[in-house]
């Protein structure tokens, strides 16, 4: 799952398991904070129903979330999913310098767009089946010689990366 930077919080809310449990807390405070005021001003006892909410990519307050309201379709703000897959790439060693070769500066060229076909994917096979391409694609490179075939590995990694922390069934 992706980290996250918790080094500003209190100390209480870093440890063990107690940030969703805060998190949660909070969130049914607010409803039933929202309720009663909504029953005093319309006099009904309707309740508020979230149905979406735009979320960066902390998983413990979309956790939160979903313990709260169990309806709920969490939609990922598409600048921190860039953000992180960015950060990946970054820490591979997998973004264009002043010295790229070739076969880095192709590779980055081939992982962008396949980041954009995720993002504009809505179906859950077909953004597997772009993946699956890739990992073919770059398998066929192991063929080209060893600048080729180290940049693949490194890029067979990202692919990991994608799949194992982007690509869990439920999060689609």
């Amino acid at each position: 799952m992706p980290t996250t930077d918790i080094s500003h919080e209190p100390r209480w809310a870093q440890e063990g398991g107690e940030k969703p449990r805060f998190i949660t807390c909070i969130y049914n405070k607010y409803v039933a904070l929202y309720k009663r005021c909504t029953c005093l001003a319309k006099g009904s006892g309707d309740e508020q129903t979230n149905y979406t909410v735009h979320t960066d990519t902390d998983v413990r307050e979309r956790g939160a979330l979903q313990q709260v309201w169990f309806e709920i379709w969490l939609l990922l703000c598409k600048f921190h999913l860039r953000q992180c897959w960015t950060n990946k790439r970054k820490g591979l060693k997998l973004v264009p310098t002043q010295d790229s070769n070739f076969w880095k500066d192709f590779i980055y060229g081939e992982l962008l767009a396949l980041e954009e076909g995720l993002i504009a994917s809505t179906n859950f096979i077909e953004a597997n089946r772009l993946i699956a391409d890739q990992r073919s694609n770059l398998s066929a490179l192991f063929e080209q010689g060893s600048d080729a075939e180290q940049m693949a590995k490194l890029a067979l990694s990202y692919l990991d990366y994608l799949t194992n922390t982007w690509m869990p069934e439920p999060l689609w």
